[in-house]
């Protein structure tokens, strides 16, 4: 800047470059609708040395944006006072988005709005130098931006877009001023809402849009889009890397399988998590690189095939960054990243292998062999997190304990690298630590009964038999509420173990879950029938004070009694972990991370909470199509406090066969299972519920009965597919027929290998080239030998409920047609679906009819439409081609379904043999009938024409027509003559008779 500028208030600037000025003549207002523009600015950073004009460095930012289509509109950092923004401080944490409603113009079709970007320093003056210099505090200072002149940057954005361009060319975001109050300003823009992040996900629409620019140059780092990100939707991304042993001896890999990180990804697509699109759960996007042996940007959408419809899609695969094997030196020991326990391990950030772009949109994760959490060696702490919340976490499934024995599940060669369920729920786990979930959820209250989260180490899904797949990912056990791999989805009632309030055992969690006799003395509490109304106090989570330390209660180490609040996860994960100062490093290691040991205590100290009771889980798919074979599970539990005796399972299918299993004693914690199919008739008819039932009947100890009962419904979903079918009402001969096929999917099932066929009668042509309809083309084009020409379109799948489709084309009856012909077509749908179960097939049809255009009577001949090219228009030229196509392609080019005026040219230039006066006069012939001089029903009337008997212009050219298809020899030298002489007659008017 070469002098002071001060200016009171942010002025509404437009600033026009020539350019932009010549690229927006002729532009114009769009239809008066508003659409929203947001600009973020994501960092201003002080370059020059003179910031207020006085010479002081310090920097005091805030932003100014014009919105010049809509309201102009002038937000500060805060968006109520200067005072609150620190001074000296070029980090904007978090972003400051401007928004506003504007109402783009169109330039070429493309809906444009403009912004003008400024950056102000807040002047805070005062003082004896202030009041020499007679500076005040509102002397705010408009800071360069833009090299050279100017101090603005202005920018069109492509509303359908968001892309911009102008003083910047996206996907540039980043631009530098020159000068002593020059400033470096980095930006996004989003179309998608006026806050700059509409799903609240913490990833700017424009990243999540067009991708994430790290530096601000002219090429996109971090390809979001491609990863799957979406800006309606709530999007998380994890980078996973992980340690691997090559050597021949004791080589072994600690990096997950797909499987297990599908498990996660999976947990998350089904999160109840609303988005404002209408889609539910969160996506996740995992790039495990090339670890498994993807190539580069291959990718797995994971999607439940009985998912909801509005679920959304997480993803995991190579997205060129994750998968980075570490060589493993021996068993690699990652240092706890407080290293409290420091031992000869290596630092967390020493292994740490992530592309500093990744770093404000990825979160980070090593897979690898152990920590040193609780002991220096032989250490079976599955993982730990750096930060609650935070970016950085390890998952360590490897290793043996302090007996020698492996920690986890073990690969094929007994190395402990962790099972499927066990890598899943240790990833989930920590990764949760990163979101912001501690074990209690808000607190560190760890075994909550009330809080079934994969956080809590009590929650499981796994068999009493593996205490250490007590992490596993599953099916819910309880309605509604999750497994192993999943976090809270529901907030229960606080269990307060401190007396009074104590614990209402009658009451319980709510939920659906029924009593729970906490202490084991018989149910008791507020809501209890008489006597036993005494709420009780006990030590449900089982926590203590381990004076010590040494992971036991010894004498003296109270029980500790705290009101127990329950959480829900899903809605309370962290999406904006660079509001965190330092966020690539920061946080502190989350303690008291699980073990075999500890977990396996904690899940055997809440299973002495439940008293006994027996329960049926029936399973199966709740949709299914006709000809699919459905598969019931039956697990049948007990967690109470007794086993139950001579259980038996029965099943009724949904066609009243039975099948009994005689279970003999279910022990407590046990879940014995069994699996009986049916397949479903072709013949279902959609929308029908089949209901498979099974119950369990048994005794106690005592021989008192007891039973349960579950069933489930599946819904059939067969295709019902629609036809319909409309043709122009009337056309005249030669002219555009349009017709329309409407076709749907009304049932809830999918239709496989649909196909359209349309077949047209004999003199209605079809060529792609001459088609005016909107589409989409036919498949296949097939001329049978009738005459008549057959249109199929190969659909292949139609979802159910897909909502009507449209297939528009034209095609073009002859110009020989008369008037009262009647052009009858018939269209028809086959299907199946996707089990090769067949369905009778739709038709549907309709009929134009032909109509006639009086003659005007002036036929001319072939010299005249060999020398007037402008009456040769593209539309007489199609009814030509749809009445004759031999005249398609005679200047030597391909045939390609149209004449072209040169092609008539050649034809009616011609002259030479018979053959060739023939094809003149018969195309001349054309020429007057589809410019309308004569019409096909035209009589004509003339010795020849009467010796040969033709009674008009139609019979005429069919005459004309037939002497062609014949070769040229001296028998039939004669038909040809008579052809040329008698479609001449009508071509100079010697013959027609009006």
């Amino acid at each position: 800047m070469s002098g002071r500028r001060r200016r009171i208030t942010l002025p509404l600037v437009l600033v026009l470059t020539l350019g932009w000025s010549l690229a927006l003549l002729g532009a114009t207002p769009a239809q008066a609708v508003t659409a929203p523009l947001a600009v973020t600015i994501t960092s201003v950073d002080a370059i020059g040395d003179d910031m207020d004009g006085i010479g002081r460095s310090d920097a005091d930012f805030y932003a100014g944006v014009t919105f010049e289509r809509g309201t102009a509109q002038e937000r500060r950092t805060d968006g109520t006072s200067f005072d609150t923004h620190a001074e000296d401080d070029p980090s904007i944490t978090p972003f400051w988005p401007i928004g506003e409603n504007v109402t783009p113009f169109t330039v070429n079709n493309v809906p444009i709005s403009r912004i003008t970007l400024a950056i102000w320093e807040h002047d805070d003056c005062d003082g004896p130098f202030c009041a020499d210099t007679g500076i005040t505090e509102s002397d705010d200072d408009l800071l360069d931006i833009k090299p050279g002149s100017g101090e603005e940057v202005v920018l069109d954005i492509d509303m359908s877009t968001g892309r911009w361009f102008g003083d910047l060319t996206w996907p540039q975001s980043c631009v530098t001023g020159d000068g002593g109050e020059a400033v470096k300003v980095c930006f996004d823009i989003s179309t998608q809402g006026t806050n700059g992040d509409v799903d609240g996900d913490f990833l700017l629409d424009g990243w999540e849009t067009n991708g994430f620019n790290a530096d601000g140059d002219a090429t996109v780092d971090v390809d979001l889009p491609l990863m799957g990100a979406h800006p309606g939707r709530k999007d998380l991304f994890l980078e996973l890397d992980c340690i691997a042993d090559t050597t021949a001896a004791t080589g072994h890999t600690h990096c997950p399988t797909d499987a297990a990180v599908q498990d996660v990804v999976q947990a998350f697509a089904d999160a109840p998590v609303n988005n404002i699109d209408g889609t539910q759960g969160v996506q996740l996007h995992v790039d495990i690189g090339g670890m498994n042996g993807a190539a580069p940007n291959t990718a797995v959408n994971v999607a439940r095939a009985a998912a909801p419809a509005n679920s959304v899609t997480g993803t995991y695969g190579n997205y060129g960054g994750g998968g980075n094997q570490i060589a493993e030196a021996g068993n690699t020991i990652i240092d706890e990243f407080d290293t409290s326990n420091a031992s000869a391990g290596t630092n967390f950030f020493t292994l740490k292998s992530m592309n500093a772009n990744r770093d404000y949109v990825f979160r980070y994760a090593i897979f690898g062999h152990q920590t040193n959490a609780r002991r220096a060696l032989n250490d079976c702490t599955s993982g730990q997190a750096k930060g609650i919340p935070g970016v950085n976490f390890m998952v360590t499934l490897g290793g043996v304990n302090g007996a020698g024995n492996p920690c986890w599940g073990t690969d094929a060669n007994g190395f402990s690298v962790g099972s499927q369920s066990q890598q899943a729920g240790t990833l989930m786990h920590e990764f949760g630590h990163v979101l912001g979930l501690r074990h209690g959820g808000v607190d560190n209250f760890n075994n909550k009964p009330n809080y079934l989260s994969v956080m809590n180490y009590g929650i499981s899904t796994g068999p009493a038999s593996t205490p250490n797949d007590v992490q596993a990912c599953g099916v819910p056990a309880v309605g509604g509420l999750p497994g192993g791999c999943d976090y809270s989805r529901n907030v229960l009632p606080t269990l307060n173990e401190v007396n009074p309030p104590g614990l209402d055992e009658c009451a319980g969690m709510g939920f659906g879950l029924g009593s729970f006799d906490w202490d084991g003395g018989g149910l008791s509490g507020a809501s209890c029938a008489a006597p036993s109304t005494a709420n009780v106090s006990a030590n449900i989570n089982g926590d203590y004070n381990d004076a010590n330390g040494d992971g036991d209660q010894d004498p003296g180490e109270a029980n500790m009694l705290s009101a127990l609040p329950g959480a829900e996860d899903w809605n309370s994960i962290l999406y904006g972990f660079r509001t965190v100062a330092n966020f690539q490093t920061a946080g502190v290691a989350s303690t008291d991370e699980p073990d075999p040991e500890s977990i396996a205590a904690a899940r055997d100290y809440l299973a002495t909470l439940v008293r006994p009771a027996l329960g049926i889980d029936n399973t199966g798919p709740a949709d299914a199509v006709p000809g699919e074979t459905l598969t019931y599970g039956l697990k049948v539990t007990n967690t109470g406090r007794g086993p139950a005796l001579a259980a038996v399972l029965a099943n009724t299918k949904p066609d009243a066969t039975t099948t009994s299993f005689a279970l003999g004693t279910v022990q407590v914690g046990n879940e014995p299972t069994r699996t009986v199919s049916y397949q479903v008739p072709c013949t279902t008819a959609d929308g029908v519920v089949l209901t498979n039932s099974a119950a369990v009947d048994a005794t106690d100890l005592i021989a008192n009965p007891f039973s349960a009962s579950d069933s489930v419904g599946t819904t059939v979903h067969a295709p019902v597919l629609s036809l319909a079918k409309t043709a122009t009402e009337t056309v005249n001969a030669g002219e555009a027929i349009a017709y329309r096929l409407t076709y749907a999917n009304t049932g809830s099932g999918s239709a496989s290998s649909v196909s359209i066929s349309d077949t047209l009668p004999a003199g209605v042509y079809y060529s792609a080239a001459l088609d005016q309809g909107a589409g989409p083309a036919p498949t296949t084009v097939t001329r049978n030998a009738n005459g008549t020409t057959t249109l199929t379109w190969s659909i292949g799948t139609l979802a159910g409920s897909s909502g009507s489709n449209v297939i528009e084309y034209t095609a073009r009856p002859g110009l020989l047609f008369v008037g009262a012909d009647a052009v009858a077509n018939s269209a028809q749908v086959t299907f199946t679906n996707t089990n090769g179960c067949t369905y009778s097939p739709v038709s549907a049809s309709d009929v134009t009819g032909i109509t006639e255009v009086a003659p005007t009577g002036d036929p001319q001949g072939e010299g005249y439409w060999k020398t007037q090219p402008e009456l040769r228009t593209a539309e007489l030229l199609a009814r030509i081609q749809a009445t004759d196509q031999r005249f398609d392609g005679a200047d030597g080019t391909a045939p390609d379904g149209q004449l072209s005026s040169n092609e008539a040219l050649v034809v009616l230039s011609g002259g030479g043999t018979q053959a060739e006066q023939l094809k003149a006069q018969l195309l001349t012939t054309y020429f007057n009938l589809g410019d309308r001089r004569v019409n096909a029903a035209t009589r004509i009337a003339s010795k020849l024409s009467t010796r040969l008997g033709l009674t008009n212009v139609r019979a005429a050219a069919m005459y004309g027509q037939g002497a062609l298809a014949l070769p040229l020899t001296k028998t039939t030298a004669t038909r040809y003559s008579s052809s040329i002489e008698v479609l001449n007659q009508v071509n100079t008017n010697k013959s027609p008779v009006y």
